[in-house]
């Protein structure tokens, strides 16, 4: 298998190709105090498992909604928030309603 294409180890460099991250990113995230890239060190040789990486990079993953997007948070915060509402559009008192009823 070649040197991308595995599941070998790839130096900075190669990583740096692999990602499109530099070499300078690449020992910075290795130096990270939360989460660091994790890495092999030969002597003075670094080495980062293409796997790893991969793996390590999915904490990073990030999802842009669409504006008519709605989470299934969003969704359970509006029912909360009706089921705390009058109906002539007035906020409850919990511990006032639950003496109440």
């Amino acid at each position: 298998m070649d040197r991308l294409g595995g599941e070998g180890f790839l130096s900075l460099r190669g990583l740096a190709e692999y990602s499109g991250l530099s070499v300078r990113t690449l020992r910075g995230l290795i130096r990270r105090a939360v989460a660091p890239l994790p890495y092999y060190q030969i002597a003075n040789k670094i080495l980062v498992r293409r796997g790893e990486f991969d793996i390590w990079m999915r904490q990073f993953r990030r999802c842009t909604k669409t504006a008519g997007d709605r989470s299934e948070l969003d969704r359970l915060v509006d029912q909360m928030l009706e089921s705390l509402t009058t109906r002539d559009g007035r906020a409850q008192n919990p511990a006032h309603a639950a003496r109440e009823g």
